[in-house]
């Protein structure tokens, strides 16, 4: 009877390690798809900084542009 009983709660001890691993791995998957995501965004943010910079620094006298130094 105890045997039973003690596989049923080692079998269910070990279901929710399963799971909580399960869990790990989904978890590392968002983890490393957020990096990525954070990455190509700071990537983004370099290549369109200078773009606004020059932006910034143009002057218009219709229909006119030049960039001021």
């Amino acid at each position: 009877m105890w045997r039973g009983i003690i596989r049923s709660i080692l079998g269910e001890v070990n279901m929710g390690a399963a799971d909580l691993h399960r869990r790990i791995l989904e978890l590392e998957e968002q983890v490393n798809s957020l990096a990525r995501q954070k990455r190509e965004l700071e990537e983004k943010v370099e290549e369109l900084t200078p773009r606004k910079v020059l932006v910034a620094t143009l002057s218009s006298d219709k229909p006119l542009y030049w960039v001021e130094a």
